[in-house]
């Protein structure tokens, strides 16, 4: 379950600050008993940016982070996680949206390629799993089954 943080602004810092972090880190923010906490902005000095909810220092709650390799994830995060639902947005143009836990894809999920296909299905700590449902860029369909992250078996349709 994710603790949400609180709505309230009752003991949270208003004002935002800048604060260094060793290597050159960069955090602009709302405080709380010297924790980010409430909304900020923290720029890694590898050039990689969270802006979102924080929770007793960790990002926590709804925010985006921005991947220096030009991938984006935007969703739920539980103590610097990605847990819940979120989408990550590859750098090649493919999208997924779809469920989280402990960073990994985990649940129910759609895959939206660059080309115009899409596949929809389970994930299991990142492994394809179960039935699915391909979308090729054509029209074409299929459902496929995977076990271990593996293409185990086909049928075709009209869809």
């Amino acid at each position: 379950m994710i603790r949400r943080p609180p709505r309230s602004t009752q003991g949270v810092s208003s004002a935002a600050s800048d604060v260094y972090k060793r290597q050159g880190d960069l955090y602009t923010g709302e405080f709380k008993d010297g924790l980010r906490h409430g909304l900020g902005t923290y720029t890694y000095s590898s050039g990689e940016v969270y802006v979102g909810e924080w929770f007793e220092g960790d990002m926590h709650g709804t925010g985006s982070f921005y991947y220096e390799n030009g991938d984006i994830y935007s969703g739920d995060f539980d103590n610097d996680i990605k847990t819940g639902v979120g989408s990550y947005y590859f750098e090649n143009g493919d999208e997924y949206v779809g469920e989280w836990y402990e960073d990994k894809k985990d649940g129910f999920g759609i895959i939206y390629y660059a080309d115009g296909g899409i596949w929809t299905g389970e994930f299991s700590k990142d492994e394809r799993k179960g039935k699915a449902l391909q979308i090729w860029p054509d029209g074409d369909a299929e459902y496929q089954y995977y076990r271990n992250d593996e293409l185990s078996r086909r049928v075709y349709s009209d869809y």
